[in-house]
C-alpha cells in the first residue's frame, strides 16, 4: 500500500540491545550496587527482554471443519459408514473380526453446562492382539473434513480420547484397554481394546473456561 492510501500496520522493531538499553527497571548506574552486581543484573534483564520480544504468544487453534450435516441422524450415518470402512480395512490385515454395534445413548459435555443430551454411540471391540484402530479413525475423521477438538485430547496407559467437530456436530473417540500393572513385572495385560465413538450436536461453549 502506498503512503497516503490508508492506515498502515507498523512492523515490530527489533532491538538488539547494543545501542540502546531496554526498559528493564534496573538502573545500571545505581550507586548502591557494586559494578559486578550491576553488570550481572543488567545482563539478566537484557536477555529476558530480548526473549520476551522474540517469542510470540501461542494459542492452539484448529482450522474450521468443512464437514457439515443437516441433522444428527445424517452425521450418524456418515460416521457409521466411515467406521465400517475402517473396520473392514483393519480386519483385512488378519486377526479376529472386530465387533461393531450402534446404540442410542446419553452424553455429558466435558465443559458446556447443562444436562446430558441424546447421542449415538458406536462400539468397536477388538478381542485379540490385532491393531486397535484409533489411528485409522483419526485419519478417517480428518479425511472427511472434521477437525480436532483439542480440549478433548487425553492419553494414558489404559486409554485415550480424541475429539472431532464438524460445522454442527461433535464426536468423541474413547479407547480403552488393559494398560498392565507397573508394580507387577509378571502381569500380562489382556489383549484387545474397546473403542466408543459418541456423536452429539456441537456446542460452541463446550470449551475450557
Amino acid at each position: 500500500m502506498n503512503e497516503g492510501e490508508g492506515a498502515t500496520r507498523a512492523e515490530p522493531e527489533y532491538n538488539s540491545g547494543l545501542s540502546e538499553a531496554p526498559a528493564t527497571g534496573v538502573e545500571c548506574d545505581h550507586p548502591a550496587l557494586s559494578p559486578t552486581r550491576v553488570l550481572i543484573l543488567c545482563a539478566v534483564a537484557l536477555v529476558g527482554a530480548m526473549w520476551a520480544g522474540s517469542v510470540p504468544a501461542y494459542e492452539e487453534r484448529a482450522p474450521e471443519p468443512t464437514a457439515d450435516y443437516p441433522t444428527l441422524a445424517a452425521a450418524r450415518d456418515s460416521v457409521g459408514a466411515m467406521i465400517e470402512r475402517v473396520v473392514r480395512a483393519t480386519a483385512s490385515r488378519g486377526g479376529k473380526p472386530i465387533r461393531l454395534s450402534r446404540e442410542r445413548s446419553r452424553f455429558q459435555y466435558w465443559y458446556a453446562r447443562g444436562d446430558s443430551v441424546d447421542a449415538w454411540t458406536f462400539r468397536l471391540v477388538v478381542t485379540d492382539a490385532s491393531e486397535c484402530p484409533l489411528a485409522p479413525l483419526e485419519r478417517a475423521f480428518g479425511a472427511a473434513g472434521w477437525t480436532a477438538h483439542h480440549a478433548y485430547m487425553a492419553d494414558g496407559p489404559d486409554g485415550s480420547a480424541m475429539g472431532f467437530v464438524s460445522q454442527h456436530h461433535f464426536c468423541v473417540v474413547e479407547g480403552r484397554w488393559d494398560g498392565g500393572d507397573d508394580s507387577d513385572s509378571t502381569y500380562v495385560p489382556d489383549p484387545g481394546c474397546e473403542i466408543l465413538v459418541i456423536c452429539v450436536p456441537r456446542r460452541m461453549d463446550d470449551v475450557p473456561r
